[in-house]
């Protein structure tokens, strides 16, 4: 689909600063609020944008734990559909947070987010027992440092010793 110069332009913006307010964009693009609204509300409907979703830093929570893990899936894709069925089947499932299609010895890569390892473990046994999946490969996240262009990194509280070259 061809957008519109005004679209391209707050998809630049926006690709830069993901959080950034309608106020900010009408100073930026000097265009009234009306058509700036007007054009995000065009993007967001050729799901083209996706409606800003907050970033939560599970890390820093004590009292809630989540295990983040990358499921890579090597498939034989159906003749008809090609891997978009499998990946939609699996889209389903409550604990997948996003599914690609990757290029490499794996096929599918699934972001996984469960409170417990059993979970990952039942998780990755169902993804197995598909009939079109041949192999995974589980990894599980240790830390995160950048997540849709949110940084967790703490430079404040880092301990570690400065190294300059």
């Amino acid at each position: 689909m061809e957008v519109k110069q005004l679209e391209l332009t707050l998809l630049r913006i926006i690709e830069n600063n993901p959080h950034i307010h309608l106020d900010m964009l009408t100073k930026i693009t000097n265009e009234p609020k009306e058509v700036i609204q007007q054009a995000l509300d065009a993007l967001i409907a050729n799901k083209i944008l996706f409606q800003q979703n907050f970033v939560i830093n599970w890390a820093a929570i004590s009292n809630e734990k989540r295990i983040l893990a990358r499921i890579d899936l090597k498939t034989i894709p159906k003749a008809t559909f090609g891997f978009d069925e499998l990946a939609e089947e699996i889209s389903h499932f409550e604990q997948v947070q996003s599914v690609y299609l990757i290029s490499g010895v794996y096929d599918l890569s699934v972001m996984v987010q469960t409170s417990s390892m059993d979970d990952i473990s039942h998780l990755v046994s169902r993804f197995a027992s598909l009939a079109s999946v041949q192999e995974t490969a589980t990894n599980f996240i240790m830390k995160r440092y950048k997540h849709e262009q949110t940084l967790f990194i703490d430079e404040e509280n880092d301990s570690r010793m400065k190294v300059s070259l």
